[in-house]
């Protein structure tokens, strides 16, 4: 491995540890917020899931884990944006100048 892959691999693996604490961040803050036991199992799972693949990216394969992480990522995303535009369905008339559809945590989660 040449310098230059093991200085992207070092940077993608950093993403990846702070994708899963924001994750489960926003799974705890879900869970103070509203109670939702649902939220924080499942974003337990999650970052569980991208530590997990961390794992295989290091030890097993570079090239399974990192694709394993690109569909775990589209899936996510594709979830979230699902929710995103849901999220817009329940405001009748918002107030004047207020978003139509609540950002977080759909939206941000979207564009990480």
């Amino acid at each position: 491995m040449s310098l230059g892959a093991k200085e992207l691999l070092d940077a993608s693996l950093i993403y990846s540890y702070v994708l899963a604490a924001m994750v489960l961040l926003g799974g705890v803050i879900g869970f103070i917020k509203a109670k939702s036991k649902a939220s924080l199992i499942a974003s337990t799972c999650v970052a569980i899931a991208i530590l997990a693949l961390d794992y295989v990216t290091l030890k097993v394969s570079c090239i399974y884990g990192q694709s394993l992480q690109i569909a775990l990522s589209i899936s996510l995303t594709l979830m979230f944006r699902g929710k995103y535009q849901a999220s817009g369905k329940d405001l009748e008339e918002p107030l004047a100048g207020a978003p139509k559809r609540k950002f977080m945590p759909f939206g941000l989660l979207t564009m990480m």
